[in-house]
């Protein structure tokens, strides 16, 4: 505690020497490592002693030994970065896998909540064509920045015909579709529209309500990422596709909560679909499980549900949970609860004009807020416990309608 300042340094330093030459040990050379031995024997006698004069003075060789021993690796500052930036991914691969995980939202089954991959076709003038509706680049910029719209105009590049549409991304995050199209001099061209298939195609909504619906597109899909089309011959210049698509909201997801609670009645959560029969029925088999995410309607402590469009009971009352309440009013967008539109899960009961049934320990009722638009448990049955992941916290883009807290 009393030792003079130069004595506490010259440990200091002997203690770092130490650290250097157990990390650079493979880097430097036998002599040089016989030379560094030398003058740290020199230093440590100084030290004994306390010969300020000669600590000095060994340091300084010895700090210009080291530095000679090891190859200098260029640039600094760029390592030092790139460094940073690892450490920086680690933390976020961390938080991903332990904490917080994105999810972008594709389909319209909790709208007008939460918002799927909405498109929305152009207008068309007296004549019937349409009209590009690409404003000026600063506009789109906009738009791209805070609604993530992506305008489109997909024309003709020839006289031919389109052949194929395959859905592709960009860094596994950025979607869009190739147009091929066979021109009648024999040649190919492909052409990228920044949609997915169903939006360019129209088959997200209603057929006549999609992107590109023109009484002269048709198109067979093949799978989720591939379709065939079914097209007379195209002229150069001829629309093919005209409007914009606006991204799904882009939710962050508490995957913590749930190793400490029990999930809420009325919480907006996700889950995945492996081992949900009905579910799994559905899907391309060469797909891995998704995630679908959904309202929580009842737990096991709410035994018994029943719809009764525009209505739903829990045991036998009104869903008062903040949730159901806006789907239950049918304003702003909310169309009530309504009967399933397929198949009835085999332990819930179809009377004609209700569903009903129960559900066990361990299990979650769960309903799409745009009841008419959505594949949930009225279809395949409540969620088992072990596929929770956990409560949707925010939207974190794009920043309009939905940006912030999910309610």
């Amino acid at each position: 505690m009393f030792a003079p300042k130069y004595i506490k340094h010259g440990k200091l330093l002997l203690k770092g020497l130490k650290k250097f030459l157990r990390y650079h040990s493979d880097e430097i050379a036998p002599e040089r490592m016989e030379e560094i031995g030398k003058l740290r024997a020199d230093y440590e006698a100084a030290l004994e002693e306390k010969d300020e004069e000669k600590m000095k003075e060994v340091e300084k060789q010895l700090t210009k030994v080291c530095k000679k021993a090891v190859p200098d690796k260029g640039n600094h500052a760029i390592r030092e970065n790139v460094e940073v930036l690892l450490v920086a991914i680690v933390i976020a691969v961390g938080i991903r896998a332990y904490f917080l995980q994105p999810f972008k939202i594709p389909t319209g089954s909790m709208q007008p909540t939460l918002n799927g991959i909405v498109e929305t076709r152009a207008d068309t003038d007296e004549l019937g064509n349409f009209v590009d509706p690409s404003p000026g680049f600063f506009k789109q910029a906009a738009d791209l920045l805070l609604r993530g719209r992506s305008y489109i105009h997909l024309e003709a590049p020839g006289d031919g015909e389109v052949v194929k549409m395959e859905e592709k991304s960009l860094l596994k995050f950025f979607t869009f579709t190739e147009v091929t199209f066979r021109l009648n001099d024999g040649s190919t061209k492909s052409d990228r529209v920044w949609t997915p298939i169903k939006q360019l195609i129209g088959t997200s909504r209603e057929p006549d309500d999609g992107l590109g619906t023109d009484s002269t597109i048709g198109a067979e899909l093949i799978s989720d990422t591939q379709c065939r089309i079914d097209l007379p011959e195209v002229t150069k210049g001829q629309v093919l596709a005209s409007g914009y698509v606006d991204t799904g909201d882009q939710v962050l997801v508490d995957k913590v909560s749930y190793h400490f609670r029990r999930p809420k009645a009325g919480e907006v959560f996700v889950f995945s679909t492996a081992g949900i029969e009905g579910i799994e029925a559905t899907m391309d088999r060469n797909l891995d499980s998704i995630h679908y995410i959904k309202r929580l309607i009842a737990t096991e402590e709410n035994k018994t549900f029943r719809v009764v469009p525009p209505n739903l009971y829990i045991d036998g009352e009104l869903a008062e949970t903040s949730g159901s309440k806006k789907v239950m009013k049918c304003e702003d967008g909310y169309n009530g609860y309504t009967l399933a539109q397929g198949q009835v899960f085999r332990r819930f009961r179809f009377t004609g004009d209700a569903i009903e049934g129960e559900i066990m320990e361990n299990e979650y009722l769960d309903f799409g807020d745009n009841s008419d638009n959505s594949f949930d448990s009225r279809g395949w049955g409540p969620v088992p416990e072990q596929n929770l992941v956990g409560p949707a916290l925010v939207v974190y883009y794009p920043f309009a309608p939905h940006f912030g807290g999910i309610d």
